[in-house]
């Protein structure tokens, strides 16, 4: 068992009941700063390299419930580590200590951040648009809106975000020809432009907003999310009555 360990890479050590230090693998030394003097010695005894206070705690915490528990820790170099503590279980299933073990999770928390960098700038140049937009998925549900839209709808980003489009604000979008149109679009791919609809808005009214969806496709090519853009064009339109024009010439 001892090889395979050491062969699998992961940082792990073994502890009693008692919480001393039954064994370890090579590459705990880059999370707990043991050596092989320190096999007997209780774990509260050596130096953790963890901006973490808890670890005791939660070790103890697991030997009185017997559940494991997970929780992501950093290095005070600023590596990150999934901590995994498990009740140790004997063949015969007597509970003979835990096992803590380190997954190195760098990799994904770099991966993180660069998700988090690229959705805060995708947000940052929605709420630059002045138009009310939102991006729906296939289910037509919202995935995110702009500041215009929470503004449009008096309505904050918890209670658009993943809310079904035609259930919002009361159901003002909930119009069988609007449905119709944004479903060819999800299902096709095609875009949709130059489509008036009739919006209740809240504090408002009714106005007349032209509305515009594209498609948005993800790296593999394939269809991904719907763009949905509305503007407002009731004076527009008003002024248009006025004067005779026809603007779908």
């Amino acid at each position: 068992m001892k090889n395979l360990l050491d062969s699998a890479g992961i940082a792990t050590v073994f502890l009693g009941n008692d919480l001393t230090i039954k064994r370890f693998t090579p590459r705990i030394t880059r999370v707990i700063n043991l050596m092989t003097v320190d096999l007997g010695r209780p774990i509260t005894d050596i130096s953790v390299n963890l901006r973490y206070e808890d670890l005791t705690r939660d070790i103890s915490q697991v030997l009185e419930n017997l559940e494991t528990l997970e929780t992501q820790v950093q290095t005070h170099g600023g590596q990150w580590y999934l901590m995994r503590i498990s009740p140790y279980r004997t063949a015969d299933n007597f509970i003979d200590g835990v096992v803590v073990a380190f997954t190195n999770v760098d990799v994904i928390k770099g991966m993180e951040r660069q998700m988090q960098g690229a959705l805060a700038y995708a947000e940052g140049v929605l709420n630059s648009m002045q138009d009310p937009l939102l991006v729906l998925d296939a289910g037509a549900r919202v995935v995110s809106a702009n500041r215009s839209l929470h503004h449009l709808l008096r309505l904050g980003a918890q209670q658009v975000n993943g809310a079904d489009l035609y259930a919002l604000a009361h159901g003002v979008f909930d119009q069988p020809e609007l449905r119709a149109r944004l479903g060819e679009v999800i299902t096709s791919g095609q875009s949709l432009s130059n489509f008036v609809i009739d919006l209740s808005v809240p504090q408002q009214g009714a106005r007349k907003m032209k509305a515009e969806a594209n498609p948005v496709f993800g790296q593999d090519g394939q269809f991904a999310l719907t763009l949905f853009k509305m503007e407002d064009v009731t004076e527009l339109l008003r002024r248009a009555a006025e004067h005779g024009e026809d603007l779908n010439g």
